[in-house]
Parts: C-alpha cells; structure tokens; sequence
C-alpha cells in the first residue's frame, strides 16, 4: 500500500512538472478585446555573470541594430512605433537616450520579424535564443529581440519574445500589444537593477 501511494504521488509530482516546464504563457495584454488565443506569449533572456545594472543610466542606439524585418520593415512607422517604445520603458526605469554614444552607459538593439523572415533555428542561431512558440492556426509568429551592450559593443544582455500577430489588429491594438511586448521583455533586463 505505501508504495503503491509513493508511485502514485511521484506519477503525479511528474506529471506536475511536466506541465510546468511545457509551453509558458505570459499575458501581454489583459482586456477582454484580445483573444485569448493571442494573449500567448514566450519569453527567454540570457546576461553575462557579472551583469550589474546601475540605478540609472544613459542609452544610445547600437550600431548593430537589425531593425524590423521583412513585410513588417516595409512599414516605416513600425520602426517608430517600436524605438518610442523603447525609449519609453528605458525612460520609465530612469535611462535616457542620447544621441552621444561616448557618454551612454549602454547601447541598444532590436529585431523585429515575422516567422518567415526570422524562424526559430535562426534565432538560436544568431542570437543563442531559443523560444518555439507554437503558432495558431490563421495567425503569424512574431519576434521581437533585444539586445544591450555595454560601451565596448559587447552584449551583456540579450532577450526575445514571441507572440501570434495578424495583419487584422487594429492600429490601437498593434500598438498596445507592442509597447507590451517592449516592458515585458525589458523587465528581465531591469531585474539586474542594483
């Protein structure tokens, strides 16, 4: 009987932890407008061991940015709309943009794509990231990575997410789901706060 009870708790703490380590849900943005199939998002970061990030500092744009991809890159206003919010959430945690590289602390990067122009074996590839976000059924994969470097060009800090996107969303929504995307992905980032 004890053993039959101890098979039966570990088949069940098993089970448990299967389910938690499969596919992870963030909500990106709660309201009742937004599907639920399309609040799924997945996000992962990686930082250098010693990262520590101070209270407050000056950002600058990376010359490495790769910018926004493909059909999404031939919308100007995309690039717009993703680098305010950037600079937005980095306001938010006391970092400011300037436009002197020589007195930021860090420098800032980003893509952004849909899957055909940045699947998940070029994003291990590339970026040392991996996501695999199963996409659902009349809806696209969007990613979105940042990246930070410190002055020396070298990255300390790297996140991705992905989230279902369509050509459907309204401009408020595409926008709304964005300016998300940014704070959730940067959250990992400020966690380092010393």
């Amino acid at each position: 009987m004890a053993k039959t009870l101890l098979y039966t708790l570990a088949t069940l703490l098993f089970a448990s932890f299967l389910f938690a380590c499969s596919e992870s849900e963030t909500p990106l943005q709660q309201t009742d407008a937004v599907p639920s199939e399309l609040r799924k998002s997945v996000a992962v970061s990686i930082q250098a061991p010693d990262l520590a990030v101070p209270a407050r500092a000056m950002v600058t744009w990376s010359d490495r940015t790769g910018g926004v991809l493909g059909d999404v890159g031939e919308k100007p206003e995309v690039e717009g709309l993703l680098r305010k919010a950037i600079v937005n959430t980095m306001d938010q945690q006391a970092f400011h943009f300037t436009e002197h590289a020589e007195q930021a602390f860090f420098k800032v990067s980003y893509v952004l794509a849909l899957e055909k122009d940045l699947n998940d074996e070029d994003l291990e590839k590339y970026f040392g990231l991996s996501l695999g976000l199963a996409g659902d059924k009349g809806f696209e994969k969007g990613t979105l990575v940042i990246d930070i470097q410190n002055q020396e060009g070298q990255s300390v800090w790297r996140g991705a997410l992905q989230a279902n996107v369509s050509k459907e969303f309204s401009q408020e929504m595409r926008v709304q789901r964005l300016n998300s995307a940014v704070e959730t992905l940067l959250a990992g980032f400020f966690r380092h706060k010393a």
